[in-house]
């Protein structure tokens, strides 16, 4: 197969994936239109035409900008928090048998704590801005720990490194960071949407002001239906982009020299 017929396959094969896409959309948009008739309620289920229209007055409204912007910082600073929190117990679980004990139950202590009773300890710790992000952290790390842990380097690469003496910093550097990228990058993708959608909740549970959530919980309040579904229409495209530019991210190589 020449180079013209590769293009062109990849290009059928790129359409073919697009339109199954729009069709799947489609469908669940003739769903949701056919349920909300038969409901016949804006105050159960507003209509997609109801639900696009407060869209789009929310896309007008300042406040629907600020509590947007607020909420995708707190995801991002949080998931970036886990990440590092994941690394530095990973590297500490290698560092003695005592210490890799201690950090896997410390994981398996943050995986078993019900969230909402974190929340509720958090609220009265902190505050309704600080609390969601720390429910995100908690949530997101022993995830990123646990692809951490199936990282395995291979016998004759241990080998190697003890001929040639690399340790510390160079070892890190050298042979666990190429593997943790290649082991991380997968399930850095779909966290990152895990940690929005955790976000979200946990700020609706916080009430908190200038948020996405917040927004969630006004629009319930008032039993505003349309705005709920508006909402978390933002939602879930946003933490489709996030996902699609994070696993982007696999085609970037780190480019190792040595100096």
């Amino acid at each position: 197969m020449n180079l013209s017929e590769r293009n062109l396959s990849k290009f059928i094969n790129t359409t073919q994936k697009t339109l199954y896409i729009i069709s799947s959309i489609l469908i669940l948009l003739v769903i949701w239109e056919c349920v909300a008739l038969i409901v016949d309620n804006e105050y159960l289920l507003p209509t997609v035409s109801q639900a696009f229209v407060d869209l789009w007055g929310q896309l007008q409204s300042k406040i629907f900008y600020q509590s947007f912007l607020y909420t995708i910082l707190r995801t991002l600073v949080s998931f970036l928090i886990a990440i590092v929190l994941a690394l530095l117990l990973f590297l500490l679980s290698k560092a003695s048998k005592f210490t890799q004990t201690f950090v896997n139950f410390f994981v398996s202590v943050l995986r078993s704590i019900p969230t909402i009773a974190i929340i509720l300890f958090l609220l009265l710790w902190t505050n309704s801005q600080v609390a969601p992000s720390i429910i995100c952290i908690l949530v997101i790390t022993p995830i990123i720990f646990a692809s951490l842990q199936t990282m395995n380097v291979d016998a004759s690469t241990k080998n190697m490194c003890q001929i040639f003496d690399i340790k510390g910093y160079r070892y890190f550097y050298f042979v666990l960071l190429p593997k943790i990228q290649s082991n991380l990058m997968p399930t850095l993708s779909s966290s990152i949407a895990l940690n929005l959608k955790v976000m979200v909740a946990s700020e609706v549970l916080a009430s908190t002001y200038l948020s996405l959530g917040g927004l969630m919980q006004n629009a319930s309040v008032y039993f505003d239906m349309g705005n709920l579904m508006a909402i978390a229409f933002v939602t879930i495209i946003t933490a489709i982009v996030l996902q699609k530019l994070l696993s982007m991210t696999k085609y970037i190589k780190i480019k190792v020299k040595n100096k």
